[in-house]
Order: structure tokens, then sequence, then C-alpha cells
């Protein structure tokens, strides 16, 4: 219980985590990923520290998931939409590439409930289908973004310096992104 309401969580228990980190998803699910030597009062302690945030942020889930076809997760809309996301993808792609000269494999366009993209270390391109109703410099973060992973398929100072080539303020604009 978070200041009278009922909050449910996952705890996904991670080995190579250091710190906790709360994820509240676009339906307003919240996720605890912690370290696996965690014990369950440090998570709960952290959760209740933390109750303010998590509260807003459902708060703020809830309102633009009832505002906005962007958090809809029909199949009349990923299938109306799929198509657009892809020609966009692969057009910025194009154009963000001509900085890395990286080769991929496949792009996919997805219905994916918590990601925005992903990449395999296949190099293969995931990307979610609401990708068509952001704005341009969220679009280039996160083409950029998973551009870089196909060299560092990870979030090092490496991988950021290399997002950085091409989106100077990227730490900026995947801060605006989560705060989504």
């Amino acid at each position: 219980m978070l200041e009278g309401n009922k909050i449910e969580y996952t705890l996904r228990e991670n080995a190579r985590a250091k710190n906790m980190r709360l994820m509240v998803c676009c339906e307003g699910a919240l996720t605890v990923v912690a370290p696996r030597w965690l014990g369950i009062g440090n998570i709960e302690n952290f959760i209740f520290k933390k109750a303010a945030w998590i509260l807003r942020k459902k708060r703020e889930m809830e309102n633009m998931r009832k505002e906005s076809l962007f958090f809809q997760k029909t199949e009349k809309d990923y299938v109306e939409h799929k198509e657009d996301a892809r020609k966009l993808v692969e057009s910025k792609l194009k154009e963000l590439n001509e900085v890395y000269h990286f080769e991929y494999n496949k792009i996919c366009i997805r219905n994916q409930q918590t990601r925005w993209g992903s990449c395999s270390s296949k190099k293969n391109l995931n990307f979610n289908f609401r990708i068509v109703f952001l704005p341009e410099h969220m679009v280039n973060y996160l083409i950029v973004h998973e551009l870089c992973h196909l060299k560092e398929m990870n979030h090092s100072r490496r991988f950021w310096k290399l997002v950085s080539l091409a989106v100077p303020d990227c730490k900026k604009v995947s801060r605006e992104l989560k705060s989504m």
C-alpha cells in the first residue's frame, strides 16, 4: 500500500544489476529490477521511498492512455500503422546510418508493450509501431540508439559516445522519452 493505494509490482531479479530500478509502463504496471543478492525488505523500502514518484508516474500514464491513440494496443491500430512505421524507420535508418555505416539485417515493426526498440545479436533491429506518433527528435534518437547497439551491445560510455555523434543531446532526449 502506497498512500492508501494498493500497488502491485513485478520483481525482476538481475544478476548483472548493481542498483535497483523502477519502471512504470504505459499501462501503469510497476516493475522493479533489482540485484539478485538484495533482500525483499530492502526492495520494499526502496519502493516506499519512491512512493510519490511511482504514484505520479502511474497517474501520468493513466491520463496519457486515456487521451491518446499512442498507448492503445489494439491489433487494428498496429495493422493500420505498421507500414507507416516501417517506411519512417527505413528512411531514417538510411539517413542516420550515414554517420556510422553499420550493417544490419532485418527491420521488424512490432506491437511491443514496454519497449521502443531493440537490437538482437543477429543484427536485427526491432521498433515499436508507435514510433510514428513521436516527434522527429525522439524518432532520430531511437533509431540511432538501436543502430549503436550494433557496435556496443550495452549502455557503456563507449555506447553513449557513439550515440552522441548523431544525437548530441541524447541523454536529454532519453530522459524526455522515459518521462512519457
